[in-house]
């Protein structure tokens, strides 16, 4: 593991997500190796139709959850983008100049009841009763502060392993944001803010509210880039292959023999009443303030020359999406649209 201590920066800790995934993922690749092998060894005889339509049934869905699970999985993202470490620095940088986006997020939806006549293997009919999710209106807006910093800390990237063994020459970093409010007065004017769309927006029987907290340009999941040696069948593409023959799993693992983990936590701050940058608060932040260390040499990042929104705050323009629903599943899953 990395001591925290020891290296001086913000490491978000490990938590039962990562394991879940784990075992999911396992669970998955397993589940399709055991609807495989009942494939291929179901021998056909005349009584066996039903059980064979079931086998079919359950490689169908298994395949279907396995590949998604695969393809959405980190190591995936991961390979996606491989950087030198050198960038790792200059893309932090611009993160930590990179101002946070709140969005208010309202999906209203009902229930209807659904009936439908069934006829059984018998002949006789019943009918089914089917209560289900419709989504209606869906609403976006922003959530707009007068100031914000970031509070993020000393930035390393753990190239230590690289330095002990040169087998290792990755570094999986995970960045996770982060977004606080600065003080109760900040709070109060989110929560004043949220009941306020919610009354506006609410146009259905019932709704879903979330909060999407972003910062342009940031992903997730990053694989750093921090010695010379290249292993063999190493990439997204190789990722692909092993995966579409049923090896993601194990592939999994020969990846991570080549990578060290390593989180990072990115916090942004912002202030709906005060100016966070003023030279007489300074002070108050400056244990947080975002510093990149390389080869020990330290940058401190001077806050933002002028904060997001200079003059009155405007009223941000709600996203509206009215489309009528053809289909519950497909409306739910409705990607969010970009603010303009």
């Amino acid at each position: 593991g990395i001591n925290a201590e020891y290296m001086g920066i913000n490491l978000v800790s490990m938590s039962g997500i990562d394991t879940g995934r784990k075992i999911w993922g396992w669970m998955t690749n397993i589940a399709l190796w055991v609807a495989m092998l009942l494939y291929f060894t179901e021998s056909p005889s005349q009584d066996s139709s039903k059980k064979q339509h079931n086998i079919n049934v359950f490689l169908g869905v298994t395949i279907i959850v396995y590949l998604i699970t695969q393809f959405l999985a980190p190591t995936f993202r991961y390979l996606l983008k491989i950087v030198d470490a050198a960038d790792i620095y200059e893309y932090m940088q611009t993160i930590f100049y990179t101002p946070p986006t709140i969005n208010m997020v309202i999906q209203n939806y009902h229930h209807e009841t659904h009936f439908e006549t069934v006829k059984e293997s018998d002949g006789t009919t019943r009918t089914r009763t089917e209560r289900v999710r419709v989504d209606t209106r869906r609403v976006q807006e922003e959530f707009r502060f007068a100031s914000w910093r970031d509070q993020s800390g000393r930035f390393v990237l753990d190239t230590r392993g690289a330095m002990e063994n040169v087998t290792i020459p990755y570094v999986k970093l995970e960045l996770d944001l982060s977004v606080r409010f600065a003080n109760d007065g900040t709070a109060q004017t989110y929560e004043t803010e949220k009941s306020n769309f919610i009354r506006r927006n609410l146009t259905d029987a019932e709704y879903d509210y979330s909060r999407s907290d972003h910062v342009s340009g940031m992903s997730s999941y990053n694989l750093a880039r921090v010695a010379d040696a290249q292993p063999a069948c190493f990439g997204a593409i190789w990722y692909t292959l092993c995966t579409l023959i049923s090896f993601a799993e194990i592939y999994k693992l020969y990846v991570n023999s080549y990578c060290i983990d390593q989180k990072f936590q990115v916090v942004k701050l912002v202030s709906c009443n005060n100016d966070l940058n003023k030279a007489e608060v300074q002070a108050q932040y400056a244990d947080s303030v975002p510093i990149l260390s390389v080869n020990n040499n330290e940058k401190v990042f001077d806050q933002p020359p002028m904060n997001r929104y200079e003059g009155p705050i405007p009223v941000g323009e709600p996203i509206i999406d009215d489309r009528p629903p053809t289909n519950p599943q497909s409306d739910r899953l409705l990607k969010k649209q970009p603010l303009t």
